[in-house]
């Protein structure tokens, strides 16, 4: 309650003494109680006392370790908090904590190597992998070389040029002009043109042009042979029949490269004239190209092909007698070198037999090969390396044939067939 107090201050008095009124201990609070008519401030609790004339003063004092709660309520982190004691800043998650001058917190960081954290980061290049905290890239004067502007990485690359004996690394190439050469850019498009003093002329079968750009073209044009057996001198053509099913073997010579696509084969046709001379027939041929391995010769191109044909009462003799020839289809393409020509011919009839064939030929007007001078006969002396007759005969060619297989005595084993190949081209090898 509300009190009045006047303060004296008596010559004998240590005191302050209280008058002008009755107190008791409701006054004071607790359970101590204090003479009515005196009262004495005492310094406790950091509250000290004094006087300033006739001015009664007080201060406090607090130390850093005797904080209230009504100054700090508390400190919270996360899901927790502490409101009493000592806060510890602990060392974790690679934080480290500190003290400066016993009133600075301070903290460092290193990286750890932990998920979740922030770590190094995993780099690959060719077969190696790391962990890495920082990334550098170093220059390679024969390949890229690196800069930082600001936080963007540049770099530049070099690519390695050669030119006749000389090789550098440029990052900019320049194409000069000379030697009438002249070079131009397009986009992302080097271009060129030559001017040249010369001029391509049609001739000898070649003729030139221009193709895209500035490139000029060539091309070759050959007549079309005919390559045929003409025979030598001492040589007679005739008819000649090798027999049924036989399979006559001769040499050639390509000096150039060749191709044909059709090979002709002559044959002689004779029929009767006799008022009921009707008859039926087919005769067929096969031609081969052989290469020679040591004593075989292997098959690398054949073609056959028949021709049936029919005579009622004569009504096809002017068709069918004299000389003849069948096409055969065959691709062939040669190189230069040595070959061998192999001929199958092949006949049969129905009812009477009133058309006689056989091959045209050219052979020595000699007659018989007998081999060698003063020696006795072969079979197999042929007058050339794989000319004559197979031994036996067949229905078909075989893909290889043994040059010991071989007749050639007879007239009709090393005779050779009449034949002309078309369609052809040849070029002269490089």
């Amino acid at each position: 309650m509300p009190v009045t107090n006047n303060f004296k201050n008596p010559a004998n008095s240590a005191g302050f003494i209280f008058t002008n009124g009755q107190w008791n201990t409701t006054q004071f609070g607790g359970t101590n109680t204090a003479p009515a008519t005196s009262l004495s401030y005492s310094n406790a609790n950091n509250v000290s006392f004094g006087v300033t004339g006739s001015t009664l003063t007080a201060s406090a004092s607090f130390s850093q370790t005797n904080q209230t709660q009504n100054v700090i309520q508390g400190i919270s982190a996360g899901s927790q908090s502490a409101n009493s004691g000592n806060v510890i800043f602990n060392n974790s998650n690679g934080i480290s904590f500190g003290m400066n001058n016993s009133n600075q917190i301070t903290a460092s960081y290193s990286v750890p190597n932990t998920t979740g954290l922030i770590s190094g980061i995993n780099v690959s290049a060719g077969t190696t992998s790391n962990n890495l905290t920082g990334i550098v890239f170093s220059n390679n004067p024969a390949g890229v070389n690196f800069g930082l502007s600001g936080s963007t990485i540049t770099g530049k690359a070099f690519i390695g040029w050669s030119a006749g004996t000389t090789t550098g690394n440029q990052s900019v190439m320049i194409f000069s002009n000379s030697n009438g050469v002249s070079f131009g850019l397009n986009g992302n498009v080097i271009t060129g043109s030559i001017s040249s003093p010369y001029t391509f002329s049609n001739s000898n079968n070649v003729s030139f042009g221009t193709g895209l750009g500035a490139i000029v073209t060539a091309s070759a044009s050959y007549p079309s042979y005919t390559l045929s057996y003409s025979g030598n001198a001492g040589e007679s053509y005739g008819a000649l029949q090798f027999g049924n099913g036989a399979i006559q073997f001769f040499p050639i010579v390509a000096q150039n490269n060749f191709s044909f696509s059709r090979a002709d084969i002559n044959l002689s046709a004779s029929i009767s004239t006799s008022s009921n001379s009707s008859c039926a027939g087919t005769v067929s041929f096969g031609f081969g190209i052989f290469t020679l391995n040591v004593s075989t010769l292997s098959l690398a191109s054949s073609g056959s092909a028949s021709f049936a044909y029919t005579n009622t009462s004569n009504n096809s003799t002017a068709k069918l007698s004299g000389n003849r020839n069948i096409s055969i289809p065959i691709n062939v393409n040669m190189v230069p070198g040595n070959y061998w020509v192999g001929i199958h011919s092949r006949t049969s009839s129905a009812g009477n037999n009133w058309l006689t064939l056989s091959n045209v030929v050219v052979g020595p007007s000699g007659g018989a090969y007998s081999g060698s001078f003063g020696a006795a006969q072969l079979a197999t002396s042929g007058i050339a390396l794989g000319f004559g007759q197979w031994s036996a005969t067949s229905t078909t060619m075989n893909n290889s044939y043994n040059l010991l297989d071989f007749a050639a005595t007879a007239s009709n084993q090393y005779a050779m067939p009449i034949y002309n190949f078309y369609n052809m081209t040849a070029t002269t090898p490089p």
